[in-house]
């Protein structure tokens, strides 16, 4: 091995008398400290947790567990729009192996993506393949989109090619079918994608969730369904693309302007057709809430007596929400 001597430093590193007798050292590396989290302000705690943690957030624990790397922002960079947009839909499954084992107890979660807008859908269905649940659920979302013409792709698996008919028929609109080469999941990525986002959603929303009621929620608990649709449609909401639009202003036309709560927070709501008619009894009930639907705007809360859709909600002061929005 070649050994350059000291004598020859100043001569071939440029370094002067001083640096090479280590008298004077020279300016020294940069140190790269990784970004401390600053502690944010509760009113954008507030709003973080009621946008049900679509941004990530790095002082936020639900959002480092449940998304952690996978948390890059939506880009949309489609060199222009198609004139007939393109509907791709697949299954997915919350189970720690991802197995597709629907007997098992793991209801599938049928997941789509609008081409055009990046609008997300979905929707725990009881069974894979035809089932009426399913086909009205998968054809409702195609109408919101607002299609007259609209390619729906999927793989070749049965079950899903099924479904894909049964809609297509459901459907007053104009559907051209689709099919991914097998074996090739990349050429049906849009999906595969769509999937792998909604997953840490629904993980990150799992997680908050606990964290507030300090219980441990299961993959069959019947808040689950709830959770899946929510997620989906918060990306839709909050999530703002290149164009500085999110999924559903993309479809819409408009900002989204509803107040909400989060997923899971104890709230009041008015009971639906009690104005002026029940002056004695009290109007108002407490619900726990699950979202907004999405064809009329009304609140979707969970009762004791079941789930009921409300015009109107109110949020509980802070120290009544029976273990939400604190840490």
């Amino acid at each position: 091995m070649n050994t350059v001597r000291p004598e020859r430093w100043k001569e071939l590193y440029g370094l002067t008398e001083d640096e090479v007798q280590g008298e004077r050292v020279s300016e020294e590396v940069q140190v790269r400290v990784k970004k401390n989290p600053v502690l944010p302000s509760e009113k954008q705690v507030e709003e973080h947790y009621a946008s049900n943690h679509v941004l990530f957030r790095s002082w936020c624990k639900a959002c480092i567990m449940g998304k952690g790397v996978n948390s890059a922002h939506f880009k949309s960079n489609k060199e222009e729009e198609q004139e007939v947009s393109t509907v791709s839909v697949d299954y997915g499954f919350m189970t720690n192996d991802d197995e597709k084992d629907s007997e098992a107890g793991y209801m599938p979660i049928v997941v789509m993506v609008d081409r055009n807008t990046g609008k997300l859908n979905a929707n725990v269905v009881p069974s894979e393949g035809v089932n009426p649940y399913a086909v009205k659920r998968v054809a409702q979302n195609i109408r919101l989109l607002g299609y007259s013409k609209l390619v729906l792709k999927c793989d070749q698996e049965p079950a899903m090619v099924a479904l894909r008919d049964a809609v297509k028929r459901e459907l007053e609109t104009v559907v051209v079918p689709e099919e991914s080469p097998v074996g090739e999941s990349q050429s049906n990525g849009e999906v595969e994608g769509a999937i792998k986002l909604i997953k840490a959603q629904i993980r990150t929303m799992r997680l908050a969730l606990q964290s507030r009621y300090k219980t441990v929620i299961e993959e069959s608990d019947d808040i689950v369904a709830w959770m899946v649709a929510e997620a989906a449609e918060s990306i839709n909401r909050y999530q703002i693309g290149a164009d500085g639009k999110t999924r559903r202003q993309r479809v819409t036309g408009k900002n989204w302007l509803g107040q909400v709560a989060e997923f899971g927070e104890c709230v009041y709501y008015l009971k639906l057709k009690t104005k002026g008619i029940h002056t004695w009894e009290e109007r108002w009930a407490e619900g726990i809430w699950l979202g907004i639907r999405e064809e009329s705007g009304e609140l979707i809360i969970c009762t004791s007596e079941g789930v009921v859709e409300a015009r109107h909600g109110q949020r509980k002061p802070r120290k009544q929400k029976d273990g939400m929005l604190t840490s």
